[in-house]
């Protein structure tokens, strides 16, 4: 039997409306990666096909903010908080006996992206 492979990486692009997206440039952004067990044990099924986890990633935007203010900042951390959730909640409708629940996925991916957060708010303050 053929391997199945329940994993799916997306990623979007979360451009703030009245951002030009025309030029070559590539868009400044942090990844936030929502990720989801489809069982609650990851290994085998009984047929031995794997199972795995499964992920869905947004890229959102800082460019238009000014990161070194701290409404700038407040807005990043908006920002991710909501594409986590958003990609948590989307992975809830395509599997719904996805675990955990999107609140702790949610967590998760915040905690995950806000490493990047912090350095590239570190780096705007140089």
């Amino acid at each position: 039997m053929r391997r199945m492979l329940l994993g799916i990486a997306i990623a979007l692009s979360m451009v703030p409306i009245g951002a030009t997206s025309a030029n070559a440039q590539e868009i400044e952004g942090v990844t936030v990666t929502g990720s989801r067990i489809v069982k609650e044990r990851i290994g085998r099924t009984p047929a031995n096909v794997p199972i795995n986890a499964i992920s869905l990633a947004y890229k959102v935007s800082y460019s238009d903010l000014d990161l070194t203010g701290s409404a700038g900042k407040a807005a990043l951390e908006e920002r991710v908080s909501d594409a986590a959730l958003a990609a948590c909640k989307e992975i809830s409708r395509l599997y719904p006996a996805a675990k955990p629940d999107d609140g702790a996925c949610a967590k998760a991916a915040v905690d995950e992206a806000m490493v990047k957060v912090r350095e590239v708010i570190a780096a705007a303050g140089k």
